[in-house]
């Protein structure tokens, strides 16, 4: 058996869990949607100060390179569906009879969540449909705890408090802004003055404690409660304390190795098959900081 590109956090009949890491997308992208423009990915460059050229390779887990002007990398789901074939796991109720040969068809896999390609940490999959659909109806129903570890640049206003935003994701630049919470009754506006219509906005709503701090940055807990596109990212920003290495969102500059240090750390929620309240957790990317994140379990 061949390790997997990724680290397999819980494995069952029902769910696959990994700790995703970072300039992995969780699926495939969209063609045209949601992929940086030539000026930010000048801008990234110049903020890392390490690249000289726009075609500077980066380290793709599982073997492979990417450059900054190269299309998104294979994604998360590609590479677990991928890893389960060569691992001989299909979906044995649907064998393919061929004279005497029976054929596994690929795997099913559903994903329940995303995260974003920068942050790190835990993606549940699930391996029927039925497993999938009681998951999604407990995302929905908000029944799902999810922690989150995060370290920003400056400290928040407050130790502890509650965000509360609206937000509107823009596809087209793969950005989250926060509007107007009393919106006209036909219409949101952003800050330039461009409508949106107001089904748009979604609530976003987190909870957040300062746990740590060096001389520098600040370590913080995040529990969210919904989860909308850069959530945790832009509401950071909003209060003044971006997130390190979140460019996107306000950072002063990149992270030597890319990606930012946002982390999906725990996540909590009955087994579909089980019944049970099922807990996992999943380790941040070894470095200096991460390294110093206080660590209460």
């Amino acid at each position: 058996m061949h390790p997997p590109p990724f680290d397999i956090l819980y494995q069952d009949p029902w769910i696959l869990a990994v700790n995703k890491r970072a300039y992995i997308p969780v699926e495939p992208s969209i063609p045209g949607v949601g992929q940086p423009s030539l000026q930010e990915k000048m801008k990234k460059r110049a903020a890392s100060k390490k690249v000289e050229r726009l075609s500077e390779a980066v380290p793709i887990p599982g073997g492979g390179t990417s450059s900054l002007a190269e299309e998104a990398p294979e994604s998360l789901l590609q590479l677990v569906q991928r890893w389960l074939e060569t691992q001989g796991v299909g979906n044995v109720s649907d064998t393919l009879h061929k004279g005497d040969r029976h054929t596994l068809p690929p795997p099913y896999l559903g994903l329940v969540h995303r995260i974003d390609q920068p942050v790190t940490g835990i993606v549940l999959f699930a391996r029927d449909p039925e497993t999938l659909a009681s998951l999604n109806r407990q995302f929905r129903d908000r029944q799902v705890y999810k922690l989150y570890w995060a370290i920003t640049e400056a400290r928040p206003p407050e130790d502890a408090g509650t965000l509360e935003h609206y937000l509107v994701f823009d596809p087209k630049k793969n950005k989250s802004r926060i509007v107007d919470p009393a919106p006209a009754p036909s219409s949101v506006y952003s800050p330039s003055g461009s409508p949106y219509r107001k089904s748009r906005a979604k609530k976003a709503l987190l909870h957040y404690q300062v746990v740590g701090r060096t001389e520098r940055y600040f370590f913080l807990e995040i529990e969210l409660v919904t989860g909308r596109p850069h959530q945790i990212r832009v509401q950071l920003a909003a209060i003044g304390c971006p997130v390190k290495g979140d460019l996107k969102y306000g950072a002063r500059r990149s992270n030597p190795g890319g990606g930012i240090l946002l982390h999906a750390r725990s996540i909590r929620f009955i087994h579909p098959g089980t019944g049970r309240p099922l807990t996992l957790t999943s380790d941040p990317p070894s470095s200096t900081l991460w390294d110093l994140f206080p660590r209460a379990y």
